[in-house]
């Protein structure tokens, strides 16, 4: 996509409205609304991101009762004594993925044991992101299996039960899978940063409490590494692609896919302080109204043999100079893209290798209805939803390397780069100098 491309965005919100019959006839009908609105962006505008969710907030706030998707940045720490507070806890706190017995990430590995240890050869590092941004594009309910909803584990769009948001772009049609998102920001050390609340339809009064998971559409988690953890400016921003938007032409050249690591690369004209600031998730708190209109970035992919970028010859907007037209450029020359084993990919469950790429990625937690608390019309009571979601992304970076500095330079130290034959193969063989981004690790409730 060329960086400053314009598209329209559609947002489409099913809401749930209530229509109540006489005092004595507790049959209620519920209807959905689909409200459609149109904005016209421009693409990779924090700006935007900004406009979608205030209008998601209005949306919310007047249709959905107050209803909410809380996000929360934490650490192993704080998972840690959460799960224990709430271990028998009615609130039915959970981790994803389900059934876990021990704190897992979102691809199922064990968060608080990373590395290969020492037999390789190699020492372990690790480093952890100091902000992170989850491109949120869908949230749905599924029923409990007794009550007729998906057997766990099988869950997808299609038999999703309720919609509770939904975002959707009419020039990508051709494809459900996050054609549209709402960003969500999270920093740690600092209370005005490490929650933000998403605004969600309510789930209906009558039969609440047969809706038991809650599911998750996201293109990506996007992590910030701080200058002084990673020197690199080219990996300023490192987005994992869980769901990637399916263009409606195809070709023979590179493309983004489920499972690649990309960075985020910032035009000539945006503000210099996107290279070494979370400003791209916090522009209001770094940035001018007028400095936020002055931006614009692309995403490239990793090779896993030089951690320089890749890119398709003879493209005028994805070849071999794409990699240093931007404030934050990368420092060693690009590789030609021949084949799909040359990405790096990070580390997800083993179905996303398997999934259809058309077929969106559905992340699932477990969920207990809130009880009903807030009056509405003529006096009966409405349901305030609350889900709230823990997130740790401690640790999520590892490499093998024996220089000894902990600081990830790829590019600049080949001593930092790893020594696999295909991006599967750094993965999976931990006999290789491994570089590994993992998922981060999530607990969810309802409040």
């Amino acid at each position: 996509m060329a960086p400053s491309k314009e598209y329209y965005l559609r947002i489409s919100l099913e809401v749930t409205m209530k229509q109540n019959k006489t005092k004595g006839n507790a049959l209620k009908a519920i209807s959905l609304l689909t409200l459609t609105f149109f904005l016209l962006i421009d693409c990779g505008s924090k700006k935007n991101d900004e406009t979608v969710n205030n209008l998601l907030l209005a949306l919310g706030m007047s249709g959905g009762f107050g209803s909410t998707a809380e996000f929360r940045l934490t650490n192993t720490t704080g998972l840690n004594n959460a799960r224990i507070a709430h271990a028998r806890s009615k609130q039915g706190y959970r981790m994803l993925p389900h059934a876990a017995t021990q704190l897992t990430d979102l691809g199922g590995d064990d968060s608080e044991n990373y590395g290969d240890g020492a037999g390789d050869g190699f020492t372990d590092n690790f480093l952890t992101p100091a902000a992170v941004s989850m491109e949120v594009c869908q949230l749905v309910a599924y029923k409990s299996v007794a009550n007729g909803g998906p057997a766990r584990g099988a869950e997808t769009l299609e038999n999703a039960n309720f919609s509770l948001m939904k975002l959707t772009s009419p020039s990508m049609e051709v494809s459900q899978v996050c054609s549209a998102f709402a960003s969500i920001p999270l920093e740690g050390g600092d209370t005005t940063k490490n929650n933000y609340q998403l605004p969600i339809m309510a789930l209906p009064e009558d039969g609440m409490e047969q809706y038991d998971r809650i599911g998750i559409v996201m293109r990506s988690f996007s992590y910030y590494f701080d200058p002084a953890d990673l020197t690199e400016n080219a990996y300023r921003y490192v987005d994992l692609m869980l769901n990637v938007p399916q263009l409606p032409f195809t070709g023979p050249n590179m493309v983004s896919k489920r499972g690649d690591v990309a960075v985020k690369l910032f035009g000539i004209d945006s503000n210099p302080i996107y290279a070494t600031t979370p400003a791209m998730f916090f522009p209001g708190l770094y940035l001018s109204p007028e400095e936020m209109s002055l931006f614009s970035f692309s995403e490239l992919l990793i090779d896993i043999a030089t951690g320089g970028f890749l890119y398709n010859s003879g493209n005028m907007y994805s070849g071999a100079n794409s990699g240093f037209n931007a404030i934050n450029p990368f420092e060693i020359p690009g590789t030609a893209f021949t084949s799909e084993t040359q990405k790096l990919k990070f580390k997800g469950p083993a179905t996303l290798s398997t999934q259809d790429e058309k077929v969106p990625y559905v992340l699932v937690v477990d969920f207990t209805p809130g009880t009903p608390e807030t009056p509405g019309e003529n006096g009966e009571s409405e349901t305030k939803t609350k889900l709230a979601f823990d997130v740790s992304v401690d640790n999520v970076l590892f490499w093998d390397s024996n220089d000894g500095n902990g600081v990830y330079s790829p590019q600049t130290n080949v001593a930092d780069r790893s020594n696999a034959t295909s991006g599967v193969d750094n993965l999976t063989n931990s006999a290789r100098k491994n570089v590994i981004f993992h998922l981060p690790t999530v607990l969810g409730s309802s409040q």
